[in-house]
């Protein structure tokens, strides 16, 4: 488990947390029971994965900005805290600024993603314009 900065006692909306984060720096651990918030999926977070820490669930949101808030679940309480990137959004741009302390364990796994990602988009663009071609 990561080092927590703050531990908030009472209740607070994930709009609040939200806000508070954007004005702490990025790594800034909040540690919050989840009987004083709601579920994270009621509020825009989607499903995620990230670096194993105890968590049972990981819950990402992007916002406005780029930047992106990750959420830890635990049994009883959520660390929360704002990442600079999302790695839905940008695996690479998550890793180099947010991750690099694990760069030397992922890295095998990063050309394999990049690699099957271009390919993916190459056959995208290959069915698309056979389906023109045919239209």
């Amino acid at each position: 488990m990561e080092n927590v900065s703050e531990i908030i006692k009472n209740k607070r909306d994930l709009d609040e947390i939200e806000q508070y984060l954007l004005h702490k720096p990025f790594h800034y651990h909040i540690l919050i029971r989840k009987s004083n918030t709601q579920l994270p999926k009621t509020k825009g977070y989607k499903r995620s994965l990230g670096e194993y820490n105890g968590e049972k669930l990981d819950w990402r949101k992007t916002l406005i900005d780029g930047s992106c808030i990750h959420i830890r679940e635990y049994n009883d309480y959520y660390i929360i805290h704002r990442d600079r990137v999302n790695p839905d959004d940008n695996l690479l741009k998550h890793i180099a600024l947010d991750s690099l302390k694990n760069l030397p364990l992922i890295l095998p796994f990063v050309i394999p993603i990049i690699l099957l990602r271009y390919n993916q988009k190459l056959i995208i663009k290959k069915k698309l314009r056979k389906s023109l071609k045919i239209a």
